[in-house]
């Protein structure tokens, strides 16, 4: 098991150059259903950072569904998702597709 891991698009690449300790998949732009279609990452790990869905437009009915198959393949104690500053809708979508804690 690793510590720690980040994945996701720009927020989570930002975040990623001060945690050293963590291991990063990150790509800026990256929606959640290219993240979806390439990422066959299995991760095990002690604390989770996610950042997806904000690329993604507002019109993405796939979204959830992306997110909750990328969820799946994360086995950690604790599940960090960070919410974009807006659109007010795509928060809202993260926030009701996943309880764990969500970083404002």
């Amino acid at each position: 098991m690793i510590a720690c891991a980040i994945l996701g698009d720009s927020l989570a690449a930002g975040v990623a150059l001060h945690r050293h300790d963590c291991i990063a998949n990150t790509k800026t732009g990256i929606t959640s259903s290219v993240n979806a279609a390439g990422n066959t990452m299995k991760i095990n790990a002690d604390t989770v950072l996610i950042s997806l869905g904000i690329n993604d437009g507002i019109a993405d009915h796939q979204t959830a569904a992306n997110l909750g198959r990328l969820r799946v393949g994360v086995h950690a104690q604790r599940v960090y998702w960070i919410l974009p500053a807006r659109p007010e809708a795509t928060r809202r979508l993260i926030r009701q597709s996943h309880e764990p804690a969500a970083i404002s």
